[in-house]
C-alpha cells in the first residue's frame, strides 16, 4: 500500500481504531500546512495492524505501517514499516512544540529511518519493532542504499527526575556510525543532548518549560543551540483551548541567519 494513503486511511478510520498524537492545520509565514504525528491501531487479542505519520502533508513527513502481535503484559511484535525506537523515547520539545518550523532540521533529534525518508528518494525503511511500555527496539533495512538501521529506546523515573535516552547504529556499505540522545525533565522543565553523528548533523542542547497562565491558555518556550557553530533556534508560544482536546495557538520561532516565522495553529489532540 502507497504509504501516504496509508496514513491518510489512518485519519479517516480514527474514530473505530485506537489513536494517539496529534493533527494540526496551520499557516506559517502566510503558507499553508497540514502537520501530523499520530498513530492508529486496530488490535484484537492475537493480531492487530497500525498505520501512523510523522511531518507535514507533502515532502517532509515519514508514514508507518505495520501489522501487529501482542505479547500481553511483555509488550508488542510490529513487523512492516513500523516507527523506529530512536524516535519514541527522549523526544525534541522543540521539534513537539514547533513541529513546522523545527522540521528542515528533524535529523537533529530523529532516527536516520525518518530523515532519510524526509530528505532521499526511494527511501523505503522496513524491518520490525518491539516495543513495551518503557522501552522499545527495532531494525530497519533500506534495500536501495545497502544501509541497515538499529536502535534502542527506554526511560526511567528517578524520584522527580524522567531520564529518557536513546542509542541508533547505522550501517552504510561499510561504514558504521551512530546517533545517540538523552534527557532529563521534570515538572514542566526537560534538558536534551542531541548528538546526531550518523544523520551528518552537529550536536545540539535543548532546554524547555511550558506552563499554565490560566485554566485554557498553554504556554511554552524552548531553544535549540549548536554545540559546535553559531546555530540556533528559539521558540515561544501561546495556546487557548476552545474545546475538548482542541485548541488555536501563535508561534513564535527566531533563527539567527534564516528567516524567523510566525504561525497560526488549530490543534486536535486524541
Amino acid at each position: 500500500m502507497n504509504r501516504i494513503l496509508a496514513a491518510i486511511l489512518a485519519m479517516g478510520l480514527a474514530s473505530s481504531g485506537v489513536a494517539q498524537g496529534e493533527i494540526v492545520v496551520g499557516s506559517i509565514n502566510n503558507t499553508g500546512f497540514v502537520f501530523g504525528d499520530f498513530v492508529v491501531a486496530f488490535e484484537t487479542d492475537t493480531i492487530g495492524v497500525s498505520v501512523g505519520m510523522f511531518g507535514t502533508v507533502g515532502r517532509l513527513h515519514e508514514t508507518y505501517a505495520s501489522l501487529d502481535f501482542p505479547l500481553g503484559q511483555l509488550g508488542k511484535l510490529e513487523l512492516g514499516f513500523p516507527a523506529p525506537a530512536f524516535d519514541r523515547f527522549a523526544q525534541s520539545q522543540f521539534l513537539q512544540f514547533f513541529p513546522v518550523a523545527g522540521l528542515p532540521n528533524a535529523g537533529i533529534s530523529r532516527s536516520r529511518v525518518t530523515q532519510g525518508a524526509m530528505t532521499q528518494t526511494k527511501y523505503l525503511p522496513y524491518g520490525a519493532a518491539f516495543a513495551a511500555q518503557d522501552w522499545a527496539v527495532s531494525l530497519h533495512t533500506v534495500p536501495d542504499y545497502d544501509t541497515t538501521i538499529v536502535s534502542a529506546a527506554g526511560q526511567r523515573d528517578f524520584g522527580a527526575i524522567e531520564v529518557s535516552g536513546a542509542i541508533e547504529a547505522v550501517r552504510r556499505q561499510d561504514d558504521w556510525r551512530a546517533n545517540a540522545k538523552l534527557s532529563l525533565r521534570k515538572g514542566t522543565l526537560s534538558l536534551a543532548y542531541f548528538a546526531p553523528q550518523a544523520n551528518g548533523e552537529d550536536d545540539y542542547w535543548e532546554v524547555a518549560a511550558q506552563g499554565r497562565l490560566t485554566e485554557t491558555v498553554l504556554i511554552r518556550a524552548a531553544a535549540l543551540s549548536s554545540t559546535t557553530q553559531d546555530r540556533s533556534q528559539v521558540g515561544f508560544s501561546a495556546h487557548m483551548a476552545v474545546a475538548a482536546q482542541m485548541d488555536i495557538g501563535v508561534d513564535l520561532v527566531w533563527q539567527p541567519d534564516a528567516s524567523n516565522s510566525v504561525g497560526v495553529t488549530l490543534s486536535r489532540q486524541f
